[in-house]
């Protein structure tokens, strides 16, 4: 009669049942699968960053919709953290040449991010003759407008172009009309506002939000859509002309609201044309384009301007979103003989875009 088995003893055995079974049914999924199921973090990583890299390179946005999302979001600066986590991941797999191979990677995305996200430009020394230029998304006030109107007195400019200016007015399963007469008052308000708190200014708000505040002589304004009759377009803007001591100068305060799929070539094309009707005058295009400023999209537009930080940028380039910006969606250009001095980005709590601001001089 066999002898009875202790508790400790019946507990070791099932163990070692199980182990066993555990191991048999292991060894027999193949090698890469195991690999596979054993580094699926490194894998995920790995397929994330070279998809991103090579849309970043080849495609870019021509080709709106779904691509266009993996584009958006993958800068360098996310490409090099990508391939550097799935080094690590690669490394505890123990797959250390994958991990260094990877590893190669993310420090070329990483010096590439500093290429293209860092500006080194001392400048030239702002003259007497600068005139600085502020342009600053300001989500629609929610930092409360007394302290958006401090933040701007403080860097004392001579033209302000904002957007998201106005307190936001829904529009979701409302009536049109109801809509634009709501947007109209808050422009109104606005206007009222910028002339109380800060009267040396010239304030124009449109109903649209986008706001130009000048501290000179205002000639003309006009307001207008970009591309109205294209369904996969919505941008606006406002148009100055003014003159800084006796010195013609155009400013463009752009807001381009488009969803991350959709075309930002119609819009832009409208821009273009609309620069184009200058005839070579001095001109300064400030915006936020919800568009990366290496965007194929801006193809047509870089025939005609130059962008302010490719010529003197100064610092990190990321304007969104706030507080750890990835993307450069606010953008200054210049054309028409306009000199840039100087051009960065400020910090600020206010709201969830940084404001660029610019130090211009003009053609004599």
């Amino acid at each position: 009669m066999p002898r009875p088995r202790r508790p400790e003893e019946e507990v070791a055995r099932r163990r070692a049942a199980w182990i066993g079974a555990q191991k048999t049914g292991w060894a027999a999924i193949p090698r890469y699968a195991r690999l596979a199921l054993r580094s699926t973090p490194a894998v995920v990583f790995s397929a994330a960053a070279c998809t991103g890299l090579v849309l970043r390179l080849l495609v870019r946005d021509r080709w709106p919709g779904v691509l266009t999302v993996g584009y958006y979001i993958t800068p360098p600066l996310v490409l090099a953290a990508l391939f550097i986590l799935a080094a690590l991941g690669w490394l505890a797999g123990r797959q250390r040449r994958v991990a260094v191979g990877t590893l190669a990677l993310g420090l070329v995305c990483l010096l590439w991010a500093g290429r293209v996200s860092w500006g080194h430009s001392h400048g030239t020394g702002t003259s007497n003759e600068a005139y600085r230029v502020i342009f600053w998304n300001v989500a629609h006030g929610k930092a409360g407008w007394e302290r958006v109107a401090t933040e701007l007195r403080k860097w004392n400019a001579d033209i302000i172009g904002l957007v998201e200016s106005t307190r936001a007015v829904p529009s979701g399963g409302r009536d049109r009309k109801t809509v634009h007469a709501e947007r109209a008052q808050a422009a109104q308000e606005m206007e009222a506002f910028w002339g109380q708190h800060l009267p040396e200014y010239r304030a124009t708000v449109d109903r649209n939000g986008v706001a130009l505040l000048v501290r000179g002589e205002v000639v003309d304004v006009k307001s207008g859509y970009l591309a109205p009759n294209d369904r996969t377009a919505d941008g606006r803007y406002v148009r100055g002309e003014i003159t800084l001591d006796g010195q013609r100068l155009y400013v463009f305060v752009v807001d381009v609201t488009l969803g991350i799929t959709d075309s930002r070539v119609p819009a832009l094309r409208d821009l273009c044309a609309a620069v184009d009707q200058l005839a070579g005058a001095p001109v300064v295009v400030l915006g936020d384009f919800n568009t990366p400023m290496d965007a194929a999209a801006f193809s047509r537009l870089r025939q005609r301007l130059l962008n302010a930080f490719e010529i003197r940028g100064r610092g990190y380039v990321a304007s969104w979103p706030l507080p750890l910006p990835v993307l450069t969606l606010d953008q200054g250009w210049i054309g028409g003989g306009v000199h840039v001095e100087n051009c960065q980005f400020g910090w600020t709590r206010l709201s969830d875009h940084r404001p660029l601001i610019l130090d211009i001089s003009l053609p004599r």
